[in-house]
C-alpha cells in the first residue's frame, strides 16, 4: 500500500451519512481519514416562525496532516453541500481566525448569569426540591418548550434523540445532572440541569473554574425561579462552591429572580469565533421567517411601500413591503427596489439580531433608506442555543 505522501494517493472527498442524521464530510488519504467535519440538522425558533439549520460540529485534522489545505477543502465542500440543501442558515461555535474565510461571522455574544451563594433566596414556602426522575421527564420539555416558543435560535428538541436523550440517560443511570423545584401541589415548578457532560460546559469549567456551573435551567414563574435558585445554593454547598453560574440569558423569570438579587451579568464577545452563522440560502430564509417578519414589520409601524433585494453576494431575493406585509417575491428581480447588499455572515448577524442592528448596518455603510427599513425588518435580539444542543 502506497504511503500518504506518495503522489498516485489523491485525496478523496466523501459525504457518509451517519446514523443520528448527521453527515460526516471527510476528505480520505487512501483509507485514512486527513480532515472531517460533521454537517448536524436541527430546526430552530425565530419568534413566530421556525427555521432548518445544518450546524457544523466535530472539526478534526491530525496534527500531522495540518496546514495541507485539507481542513480547506473539507469546510468549502461543507458549504457547498448546505447551499444545495434545504436549511438556509448554517451555525458553528468556532474559533478566532479561521471560519470568517468560510463566510461566517460571530453571532452575539457568550452569556452567563453569576449569582454569589450567600445571595440566593430562600425555598419559598410549600416548595421543595429533588433529584430528577424518569416520571418528571415531560414536565421539564414543556417547561423548556413553553420557555423558547418565541426565543430566537433555541433549538426545537426532537424528544428521542439529541438533549433530551442525554437527559434520559442521565436520569436513569442516576446520575446527579438534573435537580426539579416541586411546587405546594406537587408539580414541577422549575428545574436545573448540570449537563456537565456537553463539550461546551468542560471547556468553561476549564477556562473559568470554579462555582457551581449550570448549562440550563428555567422556571414557569416567578416562586418557581426563587425555587430553582434556592436548590441551585444548596447543590452549590455540597459542592463546596460558593457561586452560581448558569450559563443562560438574563430573560424570563429565572433571569428576573438572578437580576432582583446582587448578581452579575457576563456578556462576553469573541472577534471571530464563538457563536458563528451565515446565511446559505437568502430567498430560502425570508420564507422560512415570514410569519416573525410580518408581526415585527407590524409593530414596527414604517411607512415604506417597496421591494427590498438582498444581494449576498451568493444569491438574491426580493422582499415585498407593505401594511402588515413582508412577503418573498418569486421571479424576476427586476424593477424598483431598495437594495441590501451584505454578505452571508453580516446577513446572519443582521437577521439573527446579536448586535445593534443600527450600529452594525453604520459600519457596513449601507444607505440611510436601506438601513432604516432593515433596522425596522431586524430589531435587536438575543440569539441562543442552550449548552445541551450545541455541536
Amino acid at each position: 500500500m502506497p504511503t500518504i505522501d506518495a503522489p498516485d494517493v489523491a485525496p478523496e472527498l466523501r459525504f457518509t451519512p451517519e446514523p443520528d442524521g448527521s453527515t460526516r464530510t471527510a476528505l480520505y488519504l487512501g483509507d485514512r481519514e486527513a480532515s472531517r467535519a460533521f454537517i448536524v440538522p436541527f430546526t430552530l425558533r425565530y419568534g413566530l416562525a421556525t427555521l432548518r439549520m445544518d450546524g457544523i460540529g466535530d472539526v478534526a485534522t491530525p496534527e500531522d496532516l495540518r496546514h495541507r489545505g485539507y481542513s480547506r477543502r473539507v469546510m468549502e465542500a461543507a458549504v457547498q453541500r448546505m447551499r444545495e440543501g434545504d436549511a438556509p442558515v448554517t451555525m458553528l461555535y468556532g474559533i478566532q481566525d479561521f471560519y470568517p474565510k468560510y463566510g461566517y461571522a460571530t453571532l452575539g455574544p457568550e452569556t452567563v448569569l453569576r449569582l454569589e451563594l450567600g445571595d440566593a433566596p430562600a425555598m419559598p414556602t410549600g416548595w421543595s426540591a429533588r433529584p430528577a426522575a424518569g416520571g418528571d421527564l415531560g414536565a421539564i420539555r414543556a417547561i423548556y418548550e413553553a420557555a423558547t416558543a418565541t426565543a430566537t435560535a433555541a433549538v426545537v428538541r426532537p424528544s428521542g434523540r439529541g438533549a433530551w436523550a442525554a437527559l434520559r440517560g442521565q436520569v436513569e443511570r442516576g446520575a446527579d445532572e438534573c435537580r426539579v423545584a416541586v411546587d405546594p401541589d406537587g408539580a414541577i415548578g422549575g428545574y436545573a440541569w448540570r449537563g456537565s457532560s456537553f463539550w461546551w460546559l468542560r471547556q468553561w469549567e476549564n477556562y473559568m473554574p470554579g462555582g457551581l456551573k449550570l448549562a440550563e435551567a428555567f422556571a414557569r414563574e416567578a416562586d418557581g425561579a426563587d425555587a430553582v435558585l434556592a436548590l441551585c445554593a444548596a447543590w452549590a454547598t455540597e459542592r463546596a462552591a460558593d457561586v452560581i453560574e448558569l450559563g443562560i440569558p438574563d430573560e424570563g423569570p429565572l433571569g428576573l429572580a438572578v437580576k432582583l438579587r446582587t448578581s452579575l451579568l457576563i456578556r462576553r464577545p469573541s472577534r471571530d469565533g464563538e457563536f458563528m452563522g451565515r446565511v446559505t440560502g437568502v430567498a430560502a430564509l425570508m420564507r422560512a421567517i415570514q410569519p416573525e417578519l410580518e408581526r415585527v414589520w407590524t409593530q414596527a409601524g414604517s411607512t415604506y411601500q417597496g421591494d427590498l433585494v438582498f444581494d449576498s453576494g451568493e444569491d438574491r431575493a426580493r422582499l415585498r413591503l407593505g401594511p402588515g406585509r413582508a412577503r418573498v417575491v418569486e421571479g424576476s428581480e427586476d424593477g424598483p427596489a431598495l437594495r441590501a447588499a451584505i454578505s452571508p455572515g453580516e446577513l446572519a448577524r443582521l437577521v439573527f439580531g446579536g448586535l445593534q442592528p443600527s450600529d452594525q448596518l453604520a459600519r457596513l455603510g449601507l444607505p440611510p433608506d436601506v438601513t432604516s427599513v432593515l433596522v425596522a425588518l431586524f430589531p435587536r435580539r438575543f440569539p441562543y442555543i442552550y449548552p445541551p444542543d450545541r455541536f
